[in-house]
């Protein structure tokens, strides 16, 4: 389904504007779809904060969840974290990112990587989707997984 999906060709409604994307933000959520067991309990869950919690401590998501990423005009991407994080350099968007939008392809490039997410943005929310495999029950086979990224407008 997931493959089906990702195969559909978007015509030029899709497409958003750059200025749509500029200014400043903050993540609200960080999720996977389908919910995965991330922490091998038993109990699925599609939040990928509560896995990052348990090894990184609740502190380091608070930072990371408070912390204001800009997207400047230009392509340059700053983030600030609030004063009292501001040791806390985790996060999934890295300070000093190029940032590019294609019709609706949102291309962050960073020190370590290009990554380039499906955007949408309505009212205050930007939505960032990637598909991927992954093996996150452990068994040796990448299942598809699609991880989304929200942001809200400040």
């Amino acid at each position: 389904m997931i493959g089906w999906l990702g195969s559909c060709r978007k015509d030029d409604s899709d497409a958003i504007k750059a200025s749509s994307i500029e200014g400043s933000w903050t993540i609200s959520a960080y999720k996977v779809d389908p919910a995965v067991d991330l922490l091998g309990n038993g109990q699925k869950t599609a939040d990928l904060f509560i896995y990052y919690g348990a090894f990184l401590g609740d502190d380091v998501i608070k930072c990371v969840k408070q912390a204001k990423i800009t997207f400047n005009a230009g392509g340059k991407i700053t983030t600030t974290p609030i004063a009292s994080c501001s040791t806390v350099r985790e996060g999934p968007i890295e300070d000093g990112s190029n940032w590019t939008l294609t019709g609706s392809k949102l291309t962050i490039i960073n020190s370590r990587s290009t990554k380039s997410y499906d955007a949408v943005v309505s009212s205050n929310t930007l939505k960032m989707s990637k598909a991927e495999s992954d093996d996150f029950d452990g068994d040796g086979k990448l299942e598809p997984v699609v991880f989304i990224l929200e942001l809200i407008r400040l």
